[in-house]
């Protein structure tokens, strides 16, 4: 599980995109401008990221849907201790 999460620089921008403190849970659209992702790429992570539950979407009316991550999530907090330990979410 941990290969398909960080095998790839965009999944591991995402994550460091949605783990800022300071960060709401973002859209596609935000998350392609904050990580310079294309859109077709950004939604393949997105889903690799949703199938190991370390992405979550939240639905916001009808049409928006938000992505955060799954802070409840056991490997996905290792995961982030590592990256903040080696200055990769700063």
């Amino acid at each position: 599980m941990i290969e398909i999460g960080i095998c790839s620089a965009g999944r591991l921008r995402i994550i460091a995109s949605l783990a800022n403190p300071e960060s709401k849970p973002l859209s596609k659209y935000q998350l392609e401008k904050k990580t310079g992702i294309r859109s077709s790429s950004l939604a393949s992570d997105l889903r690799k990221l949703q199938e190991i539950g370390w992405v979550v979407q939240i639905r916001e009316g009808e049409r928006r849907t938000l992505y955060t991550l799954n802070k409840e999530n056991q490997l996905l907090k290792k995961v982030l201790l590592f990256l903040d330990s080696v200055s990769y979410l700063r």
